[in-house]
């Protein structure tokens, strides 16, 4: 008798252990204990990741209950948000409001012809949860009840639930009509990311106005974790908890989709399946199991720091610097348990310029994106942000230039355009050396056949100053000489001249030899005396002379007055130098003008240089 009389006290201590040891063993095996013996389904999950801290029957298909009017209301507020209708909207309650609802239904008392605002509606539905106003709700918005169940699995589809139909818009019981944890997780947490719903389903009491046809009413929240004055009593009073919705139905049981918040710990629990017993209602109790569970061992824990510098990359054409530090964007903050260490962490860093096998370049500003760090922990990922440089680096413009003519050399396209501009300049070499090989010799033979005719002009120069020697007369193109008297000259034979007509200008060395000394008789020699030297040119006809008044003197140069300027070179090719023979008996002495007009063309014949 003695040996049980402690055991009482052992199974107290074991109980009391594994009460304690539940939530460490929970989170080691994620699922593999069950936290909650009293619900079917359970989930619990950090609101700002949607990461599942807890779950129990995920994926098990559960009726939703109540709950389903979570739904009816996300609706009705995304069409206001959308501006299809407005919360001041009135709405009068007709026989839809009736529409699949049984005798275990909750109803809030609606009256047909009854006008209401949709926010009233509203309100009714989720904080009370009457059926009949889930009814006018999807009525009104939806335009009937079955078109706005069609529009409810449309939207359940988009947040991403697959395993989730419905077939009302209160929440009673009906074949077909079904949902798991996991997906009503996803429509709970869109429904949150609505101020008016967050609102609303947040209110402990609500005051309606009276309408056309009831007084004022007075609406008492069914989820008594936020109300103490709830069908279910007060003991279930939670000081975390701020809103969503509890629900009831005799096939289903109880359900509770709450949520919590404390010290910036934001929570969503979900848990189906509840039962009523002689002292609790099991939904409640386990929710607020779970709450307690995540609160006490689990905290937010930086496990990605903003101001850490956690790599070097190196940077070419740097200024100032050969490498540029990289630090995350934003932090990586995840709620974790209380035992894990955030070192532990392993970070996956990114760059994206390494990755395609580039070098990063300066010129790098701070801030710029560079790469990217995924963090982990045993294969599972907490979180991907971007890598940005911690300082700014300058372009060094000598590098650059150096690197730019070191790319552009070794592209192809630059070789074989070096190459080609090489041919073509040899080319043009061989062309220059041809051409002045070509022109070398034409002007040699410009400059023979030139010296030939310098030659014989300075043979009849020579001629002309040799003493006693006759004097020579120099026609050009216009100019006439008389022949010897009782002799009459002979016409010059004509002959083709390669000239052009127009002869060039010779007045700016239009000068007499002596204007006052004129011919009184006409020459004595005969035309065999007179020598053309340059064959193939016309010899100028002359002109009769006048009578003679005076002694006969030299001949003077005629050159028209009017005749165009050519280069002194011309004039061999244009004049005609005719020699007249006079008799020995005329020799005499050169006056000074005679021997100025003889320096004057021996100076004009002289060869250039």
């Amino acid at each position: 008798m003695k040996s049980f009389k402690f055991l009482p006290l052992i199974l107290l201590c074991a109980l009391l252990l594994s009460l304690f040891a539940l939530p460490v063993a929970a989170v080691e095996e994620f699922g593999g204990v069950d936290l909650i013996p009293a619900s079917s389904t359970a989930l619990i999950l950090d609101r700002r990741s949607g990461e599942i801290l807890y779950g129990k029957g995920l994926d098990n298909r559960v009726y939703p209950a109540d709950a389903v009017q979570l739904m009816t209301a996300l609706l009705a507020v995304e069409a206001v948000e959308t501006g299809k209708c407005s919360y001041q909207d009135m709405v009068t309650v007709g026989e839809a409001m009736d529409t699949g609802l049984d005798e275990d239904s909750i109803r809030c008392g609606l009256q047909s012809g009854e006008q209401l605002t949709l926010e009233a509606l509203l309100q009714c539905a989720l904080i009370a949860s009457g059926g009949d106003a889930a009814n006018m709700i999807a009525a009104y918005v939806g335009g009937s009840v079955p078109e706005f169940v069609e529009k409810m699995n449309a939207r359940a589809a988009a947040l991403g639930c697959t395993d989730t139909a419905f077939v009302n818009a209160h929440g009673a019981y009906s074949d077909g009509q079904y949902t798991t944890a996991r997906d009503f997780s996803r429509i709970a947490l869109e429904c949150m990311r609505h101020e008016k719903l967050r609102r609303i389903c947040g209110t402990a009491i609500a005051e309606l106005q009276e309408t056309n046809l009831t007084p004022a009413r007075t609406l008492k929240n069914t989820n008594a974790l936020l109300c103490d004055e709830s069908p279910y009593g007060s003991q279930y009073l939670y000081e975390s908890a701020d809103g969503l919705k509890a629900g009831f139905n005799p096939r289903a049981g109880y359900s509770l989709v709450a949520t919590a918040d404390r010290s910036g710990m934001e929570l969503l629990c979900i848990v189906f399946g509840g039962e009523q017993k002689e002292t609790d209602c099991t939904c409640f109790t386990d929710t607020i199991t779970l709450f307690d569970w995540v609160f006490n061992n689990y905290s937010y824990q930086e496990i990605l720091k903003s101001t850490e510098n956690i790599a070097s990359v190196d940077i070419a054409l740097g200024m100032d610097a050969t490498y540029v530090n990289i630090r995350p964007a934003t932090s990586i903050i995840v709620l974790l348990p209380n035992s894990f260490d955030p070192e532990s962490f392993e970070k996956d860093i990114r760059v994206y310029a390494l990755e395609n096998h580039e070098t990063v370049t300066a010129p790098v500003t701070a801030g710029e994106v560079l790469g990217e760090v995924t963090v982990s922990r045993e294969g599972r990922s907490y979180g991907t942000v971007k890598l940005v440089a911690s300082s700014t680096v300058q372009l060094s413009r000598i590098q650059y230039i150096r690197r730019q003519v070191r790319e552009t050399t070794e592209k192809r396209s630059f070789r074989l355009t070096v190459i080609i501009l090489a041919m073509l300049f040899v080319l043009y070499l061989v062309w220059v050396l041809i051409y002045r090989i070509k022109r070398i010799r034409h002007l040699r033979a410009v400059r023979a056949a030139e010296r030939e005719r310098l030659l014989q002009a300075e043979a009849v120069m020579k001629h002309a100053e040799a003493p006693h020697s006759p004097g020579i007369r120099f026609f050009n193109s216009h100019g006439v000489t008389q022949p010897p008297p009782g002799k009459a000259e002979a016409p010059a034979p004509e002959a083709k001249s390669s000239l052009p007509e127009k002869r060039p200008a010779r007045s700016a060395i239009d000068i007499p030899i002596d204007e006052s000394v004129q011919e009184t008789a006409p020459l004595p020699q005969a035309q065999d005396n007179v020598v053309q030297l340059f064959p193939g040119r016309k010899a100028p006809e002359e002109k009769e002379a006048p009578a003679p008044d005076k002694a006969p003197a030299r001949p003077s140069i005629d050159i028209p007055i009017d005749a165009p300027l050519d280069p002194p070179g011309d004039l061999l090719e244009q004049a005609v130098l005719v020699a007249a023979l006079e008799p020995e008996k005329a020799a005499r002495e050169e006056t000074p003008e005679e021997k100025a007009e003889r320096d004057y063309f021996a100076e004009f014949f002289r060869p250039k240089k």
